[in-house]
């Protein structure tokens, strides 16, 4: 990785190169820690526009279709990192009369949290979910919790001919 400082904030060539290395050597050491410290799931945050602070907001989900949601680890240095082998997940939900959420594991070793909307759905209900992860000598990472609201599936997703309903007319006038 090459850093170029003097043109951005005009720094002498020993001052310079010294940051240069010093920021190469951070890199280099939070790059190579692969040992996850945290788990997020990947939703989207919401700031202010105007105070830039954190905007608590639930996440919408679709009420007639399953809903997955990647999971994330990262080192001490806040680095995604591949998740560790040997784990075990638990979902936790505070509303499961409205939402199922289970973990699940792909082949590649990425997890997911997976959520159904029970029915049929309860239309603006939240569930608080998150997971909890286990490794086999008892230690335990566990994602933020995140709520998440159940939709009305309104948005037209695709389209077809309604064959059933044709009519016929005049053609038009040459």
């Amino acid at each position: 990785m090459s850093l170029s400082l003097n043109h951005t904030i005009g720094l002498t060539t020993p001052l310079q190169s010294l940051l240069a290395s010093l920021v190469q050597a951070l890199i280099a050491r939070l790059g190579r820690d692969q040992r996850p410290a945290s788990a997020r799931l990947v939703v989207p945050r919401h700031r202010s526009l105007h105070t830039g602070k954190a905007i608590h907001m639930p996440t919408n989900i679709l009420s007639d279709v399953t809903t997955v949601v990647p999971v994330e680890f990262d080192n001490l240095g806040g680095l995604p990192v591949p998740s560790p082998a040997s784990l075990t997940a638990t979902a936790n939900n505070d509303n499961a009369a409205a939402v199922t959420a289970t973990a699940e594991q792909a082949a590649d070793g990425t997890w997911d949290l997976v959520l159904s909307p029970v029915q049929p759905a309860q239309l603006n209900a939240i569930a608080n979910c998150g997971l909890t992860f286990t490794s086999p000598d008892g230690s335990q990472i566990v994602t933020p919790n995140v709520d998440f609201s159940v939709t009305n599936d309104v948005a037209a997703a695709n389209a077809h001919l309604d064959t059933a309903h044709m009519t016929t007319r005049p053609l038009p006038a040459a």
